[in-house]
C-alpha cells in the first residue's frame, strides 16, 4: 500500500513540476519585462501608461497558450506585485542606510491606504446575471492590476529618487 502512495506521489510531482517550472519561468520573465520597461521611463505617469498591459498583450498574443483574459491579467498583476515588493524592500534598505526619519511609518501608512482604496475602487460585487457577474469579474481583474501597477510604479520611482539623492 505504501508503495502505491509513493508511486502516486512520484507521478503527481512529475506531472506538476513542469507546469510549476513554466509558471516560475514566466513570472521571472514578466518581472524582468516590467522592470526593463520602468527603467526606460523617466516619468511616473508615462511609465504607468506605457508599462501597464504589456504582459497581458504578450500573453494574449501567445498562440501556444490557452490562457484566458483573466489568466493573462492575473499573471501581469502577480508580476506588478513582485516589482512592488522588490522596490519596497530596496526602499526600506535605502531608508535604513540613510537613516531617513519617518520612512517606515510613511511606508506602512502608504500600504494601509492602498489596501483601503483598492477595496473602495475595484468592483468586487457579483452581478445578478451570469454575464453581469463575468463582466464585473473581468473589470475587477483589470482594476486590481492597474492599482498594483500604480503602487509598483510609485515605489519604484520613490526608491529610484532616494538612491539617486544618496548616490547609491
Amino acid at each position: 500500500m505504501k508503495k502505491h502512495y509513493v508511486n502516486l506521489l512520484a507521478v503527481s510531482i512529475c506531472v506538476t513540476l513542469p507546469g510549476a517550472m513554466k509558471a516560475d519561468e514566466n513570472r521571472l520573465h514578466d518581472v524582468a519585462a516590467i522592470e526593463s520597461c520602468l527603467l526606460d521611463q523617466s516619468d511616473r505617469n508615462i511609465a504607468l501608461a506605457h508599462c501597464t498591459g504589456t504582459i497581458v498583450k504578450t500573453c494574449r498574443d501567445d498562440q501556444t497558450s490557452s490562457a484566458t483574459d483573466m489568466d493573462c491579467t492575473d499573471r501581469e498583476t502577480e508580476a506588478w506585485v513582485a516589482v512592488y515588493e522588490q522596490s519596497r524592500d530596496s526602499l526600506l534598505r535605502s531608508a535604513r542606510l540613510q537613516r531617513i526619519d519617518g520612512a517606515m511609518d510613511a511606508l506602512h501608512q502608504s500600504i494601509s491606504e492602498f489596501e483601503a482604496s483598492l477595496y473602495r475602487s475595484c468592483p468586487f460585487a457579483v452581478g445578478q446575471w451570469p454575464a453581469e457577474a463575468l463582466l464585473r469579474r473581468l473589470s475587477s481583474f483589470d482594476c486590481v492590476r492597474d492599482a498594483e501597477a500604480q503602487r509598483a510604479v510609485e515605489f519604484h520611482f520613490w526608491d529610484r529618487d532616494i538612491r539617486h539623492l544618496s548616490g547609491q
